[in-house]
């Protein structure tokens, strides 16, 4: 008796119209070819002279624009949880580590 494989809820299928392969590329005239692994492992600088920032300084940044936006609104509708399209309580603990003050966003 032999089983029969069935695809599981948990492991993706491959779509026959997602792309298996998207290069980015800021030259206009870009080609698959004249692509070297190298080329793909260079390190991402922000712009001349200026350094990357952290993961922490890059969330605080993105969590404080939202806080902004909803004056310092968390949860419901339009607060800053629903924006960056996270449940509230894990911002909330994300604000705790990262030392943000939600107060300081009230008007």
């Amino acid at each position: 008796m032999s089983a029969v494989s069935a695809p599981t809820p948990h492991a993706p299928r491959a779509s026959v119209d997602s792309p298996s392969l998207v290069i980015v590329s800021s030259s206009p005239s870009s080609s698959r070819a004249g692509t070297s692994a190298s080329a793909s492992t260079a390190p991402v600088v922000a712009s001349v002279g200026e350094p990357l920032p952290t993961l922490d300084e890059a969330m605080r940044t993105h969590i404080g624009r939202a806080l902004g936006l909803t004056r310092g609104r968390i949860e419901g509708r339009g607060g800053a949880a629903d924006l960056l399209g996270v449940n509230p309580h894990t911002l909330r603990g994300k604000m705790r580590r990262l030392k943000i003050d939600w107060s300081a966003y009230r008007t």
